[in-house]
Parts: C-alpha cells; structure tokens; sequence
C-alpha cells in the first residue's frame, strides 16, 4: 500500500485512540512502551499518560510529520516523553529488551501472512522479559 498517498487523502488520520486498547491499559503505567506503525499518533498520546517512555515507528514521513504536530511538540497535553522514528517494523531500529509493551494497532495485518512469524519474533526481541505484546488484527490479509 502506498502509505504517503493514503495519509494524503486524510483517510488514514486517527485522533483518538483505540477503544480495546483503552481497556487492555485501564489504570497501568509502563516505563516504557512501543507502538509499531503509528500513523498520525491517535494512541500515542493515550500511551503517553500510561507510560514514562512512549515511541512510534511508523514506516510513513507523512503520517510521522502530523505525528509531530499532534502529539510530539505540543507536550502540554502529556507531561511524558514521547518520539517517534521512521523505521519498518521488520527490522525495529532498538536494542533487545527495551519495552514493557509492544502495541500493534492493525499494522501487522497489512504484511503478508508469510511474514507474520518474523515479525512477531522481532517484538519478542525488543521485548522485556515479561513484556506484553498487544495485537489488534483484522483479518483482511490479502496473499
């Protein structure tokens, strides 16, 4: 998919976050967390007010940049520390057992099912012993 194209249309903006995500953090806090595939930051700030440490990646410049103006500059809205990178998810630009949680909010399901096990297998390895992976899947996989 052509991601820079799909954020250019407005179609791809959140700025809530998840409602399955609201309920799996409830009142925890995390020292620090991960969300592969951010888009425009709709659950990054949410994770913020969770954790110590919040990081997006997310494969798209354009989806980053009004990641930036929403979430990362105006801190007024969340007093922790926020950054996003642009990076893909196959190959997390971080070192093994850096976070507390891996959130996946529908990024993995727009990879080939091929690819899955590799990738599940890098969130493992950024993972905290102990760590929490939290997937949202649709199934509309497409080989």
């Amino acid at each position: 998919m052509d991601w820079t194209r799909h954020y250019a249309t407005g179609a791809g903006y959140r700025y809530w976050p998840n409602e399955e995500l609201v309920r799996f953090v409830g009142a925890r806090h995390f020292d620090s967390v991960l969300e592969a595939g951010c888009g425009n930051g709709g659950n990054l700030w949410f994770l913020a007010c969770h954790a110590t440490k919040t990081v997006g990646v997310d494969s798209c410049r354009a989806a980053l940049d009004a990641a930036e103006l929403y979430v990362v500059r105006p801190q007024r809205l969340v007093p922790h520390d926020i950054e996003v990178h642009q990076a893909d998810i196959r190959q997390l630009p971080f070192q093994a057992a850096t976070f507390d949680v891996v959130v996946d909010c529908m990024t993995s399901q727009h990879l080939p099912w091929a690819e899955h096990a590799a990738l599940y297998a890098e969130y493992r390895r950024v993972l905290k012993p102990g760590g929490w992976l939290w997937l949202y899947h649709l199934d509309c996989q497409t080989e």
